[in-house]
């Protein structure tokens, strides 16, 4: 109930445990702001949270929500991978290498530039991304 009420709190929420507590209990009501934090902490839609039918692979917001979501980690996990292995790179620069290495290190500056490509991609995403939800 604490790691809750945490989880809460980091979303701007005033919780805790007690208030969790209550809510599992029954003894309060779930307040809407509440409960659009639990959805996106159980990482599903708020139809799901109130015994709605709709399946995960049913909720179009839910999987669009995602798609967002492992667009946003892989942009991330791409930059710090590409940092690294470049730094790598550099580092045996100043080395005489044979074929082999040569090679290897060729085949790892080649991976940095396809993640710089990679990186590209998602953020000429970005303006689309910022219009998600918006109505025409």
């Amino acid at each position: 109930m604490a790691a809750m009420a945490d989880m809460l709190r980091a979303k701007g929420l005033t919780a805790y445990p007690t208030t969790i507590a209550k809510i599992e209990a029954g003894d309060r009501a779930v307040q809407i702001d509440e409960l659009v934090a639990f959805a996106e902490i159980f990482e599903v839609s708020v139809d799901t949270l109130l015994g709605h039918s709709t399946g995960r692979g049913q909720d179009k917001a839910f999987q669009v929500w995602a798609l967002v979501d492992a667009r946003q980690q892989s942009l991330w996990q791409l930059s710090t991978n590409e940092r690294t292995l470049r730094q790598a790179v550099t580092n045996v620069d100043s080395f005489k290498l044979n074929a082999n290495e040569r090679t290897v290190r060729d085949g790892a500056a080649l991976a940095c530039d396809a993640m710089v490509d990679a990186m590209t991609a998602l953020v000429d995403t970005d303006e689309a991304e910022s219009k998600i939800g918006e109505t025409k």
